[in-house]
């Protein structure tokens, strides 16, 4: 295969990457880390234990929380399908490297249409496991969480299937997960991406980000408030960019992609009923809060996630489409942006400036705190109630030495979770201006 034709897919190759991709089988055997073992040993999940499903598992898994999807989840099916086929034409056709796992889920207070629905799904992924994914280059692991004995508990939802499915393939041997949703499309290169992913950091703690765009609705009020909520998302993103935050990625669950030492360092997909994708993505990024924003790895591939309306969790894309059409929601509020934005810059001009004098104190960081108080009176309350300034002078006091551990202790306290209750309380003091 030829350069030309890899970065026609997206990915500048350089020439040892396709000697290592020639190989007919990748499957590898390599003794644990510490991580993995304590992961193992201390918080995989319980219940998978006792799990029966005895297919090989290949490197690279494709986990997927799957409940009330048929029909559904066989177009996310036909979409992986597609993109193995076109990764094989590059990668050769014994290539062996993708498992797709399931989990089949229901909640013991569901109704009986969505276990019915569970049933049926159940009955056909088990006929296409044992002929169109009978582990020629794709296998099929069916993970059944919607009978009796099995039903998640009331409180429990997304987050546990996600982390059912990324634990059994983790617990299995996989060394790349990815992480999607059950009525998610991919792009025809999507596979291929993971795999080059693969042979470059199989061995590393490293994550990357894939390209997303909804899947387009046919209505054009349904389609208006689509384009307004991604409008959103990307601003929101690209003004965390402009403030040097790490966090400044969209969280989406199908975007993500962690190798197997990534997913255990960074404590494993949380249980969260909402959300779930946006606390595992930080944890991620606090993995090496050091790192430049401008080496994050994004993947020259795309997902498709659906732009159905949907009120099944608390947040995210359905309920914000929902919230956007009922009037509820507006788009991207730029004055909530702004009032927070001198916060972040005095942190910066004051870190590159007091890095650059000869004579340092304690005290110049320290001054940091009446500066925001005399910047934003609004910002300023909101960081006093959450304690921040008790906890700024023992982050100066601790690493005031370094610029890059100064730096990334700020992050650690000053998370994307914090950054956004900050818009959220700004929202919410300058309502009557927007």
């Amino acid at each position: 295969m030829e350069k030309k034709e890899l970065r026609e897919l997206g990915w500048r190759a350089e020439k040892h990457d396709l000697e290592n991709l020639s190989s007919k089988k990748i499957l590898s055997k390599k003794p644990l880390s510490k991580a993995m073992r304590k992961y193992l040993e201390k918080k995989l999940e319980s219940s998978l234990l006792n799990c029966g499903e005895k297919i090989p598992m290949h490197p690279i898994a494709l986990c997927i929380p799957v409940s009330y999807e048929y029909p559904h989840f066989f177009r996310t099916l036909r979409s992986l399908h597609l993109s193995a086929m076109k990764a094989l034409s590059y990668l050769g056709e014994n290539y062996q490297a993708f498992s797709i796992v399931c989990c089949i889920n229901a909640r013991e207070n569901d109704a009986l249409e969505v276990k019915e629905n569970n049933a049926k799904l159940l009955h056909e992924l088990r006929r296409l496991q044992k002929t169109e994914f009978d582990g020629s280059f794709m296998n099929l692991h069916i993970l059944d969480y919607s009978h009796e004995g099995a039903y998640f508990k009331k409180k429990d939802g997304v987050g546990l299937a996600r982390k059912i499915a990324l634990d059994w393939a983790l617990k299995s041997g996989a060394e790349v997960l990815a992480s999607l949703d059950a009525d998610c499309l991919v792009s025809e290169n999507y596979l291929y991406t993971l795999a080059l992913f693969y042979q470059k950091y199989k061995n590393k703690s490293e994550w990357a980000l894939c390209g997303f765009s909804h899947q387009e609705p046919a209505e054009k009020a349904h389609k208006k408030a689509m384009d307004a909520y991604e409008t959103y998302l990307h601003e929101h993103s690209r003004f965390l960019f402009d403030i040097e935050s790490p966090y400044y990625p969209v969280a989406l669950g199908p975007t993500i992609i962690c190798t197997s030492e990534a997913y255990v360092r960074s404590g494993g997909m949380n249980k969260k009923i909402a959300g779930e994708d946006f606390y595992f993505l930080q944890s991620l990024i606090k993995l090496n809060l050091k790192k430049r924003i401008e080496d994050y790895l994004f993947l020259a591939s795309k997902v498709y996630p659906s732009a159905r309306l949907s009120k099944r969790v608390l947040f995210g894309t359905g309920t914000a489409l929902e919230e956007i059409l009922g009037g509820k929601k507006k788009g991207f509020e730029k004055k909530q942006y702004i009032a927070a934005k001198d916060f972040f810059s005095l942190f910066n001009t004051m870190l590159l400036s007091f890095y650059e004098r000869e004579e340092k104190s304690i005290e110049m960081l320290l001054e940091f705190e009446k500066k925001v108080k005399n910047s934003s009176s609004q910002v300023y309350a909101f960081l006093a109630e959450d304690r921040f300034w008790i906890d700024w002078e023992k982050i100066v006091k601790t690493h005031f030495s370094s610029k890059e551990n100064l730096r990334k202790a700020f992050f650690e306290r000053f998370d994307g979770l914090k950054t956004i209750r900050l818009f959220n309380y700004l929202a919410e003091v300058h309502k009557g201006d927007f």
